[in-house]
């Protein structure tokens, strides 16, 4: 007898049909808040970061961990870093630009 057929709900990754999640909102937190941006289409590249860097990403996750019961995918983490960094440049960009 053939192979059972898998159904197609089974198979697939249920993430991809998951709005992207971003840290839940706290009135205490100073930290600046960061746009949601549509989800755009993946591209693995790699990057080589310090340990320190790694360790940090590994604290962030397990913060949120604990904060939430959700364990964010790393490669998340690195997207809202990498926004809030753009993010806060543009920002000392413009004040620099309005002062001088």
């Amino acid at each position: 007898m053939a192979g059972k057929a898998k159904s197609p709900v089974a198979t697939r990754d249920i993430r991809s049909n998951l709005p992207p999640t971003f840290h839940a909102s706290r009135e205490d937190d100073p930290s600046p808040a960061v746009e949601p941006a549509p989800k755009m289409p993946s591209v693995k590249k790699t990057f080589h970061i310090g340990s320190d860097v790694v360790l940090l990403l590994g604290e962030l996750q397990l913060e949120e961990l604990r904060e939430t019961g959700r364990k964010p995918n790393l490669s998340d983490l690195v997207e809202e870093g990498v926004r809030l960094l753009a993010q806060t440049r543009r920002e000392g960009e413009d004040t620099a630009n309005a002062a001088g």
